[in-house]
């Protein structure tokens, strides 16, 4: 009577536990390669932005050295250049989008008058939040 009252195995059970297998192995082969792309255009991203933030502020220091209140000056890559970088003359060299092939700030980088933000030339979808 044992043997009649155990259940026999069905093969849903077997079916059900490979669709869920082959379901997360679908997902596994679309998910992954988005993340290894996210990572190297965030980071990229996120270098520009970090730039651009380093632009805004060397235009405000430039601004409260100089006691410049009018939002609407423009202001030139020699003004800014002193408050960028490291040391006391200041450097453009390390300054720029890493989408840019020239590797030029000038050519990345917008820097709008003293009331706005710097914007990048390269990828206008990198701004400061």
């Amino acid at each position: 009577m044992d043997e009649n009252n155990k259940k026999k195995k069905s093969p849903r059970g077997l079916l059900k536990i490979a669709i869920f297998l082959g379901m997360l192995a679908l997902l596994a082969v679309i998910a992954i390669p988005n993340f290894v792309n996210t990572g190297s255009q965030g980071s990229m991203k996120n270098c520009c932005i970090y730039n651009l933030r380093q632009i805004d502020a060397a235009k405000h220091l430039w601004a409260l050295e100089n006691s410049e209140t009018n939002l609407e000056t423009i202001l030139t890559w020699e003004n800014v250049t002193p408050y960028l970088g490291r040391g006391a003359t200041g450097s453009l060299k390390f300054t720029y989008c890493p989408d840019d092939k020239s590797k030029k700030c000038t050519n990345s980088y917008r820097l709008e008058r003293l009331g706005s933000p710097p914007k990048c030339k390269i990828n206008p979808t990198h701004v400061i939040q």
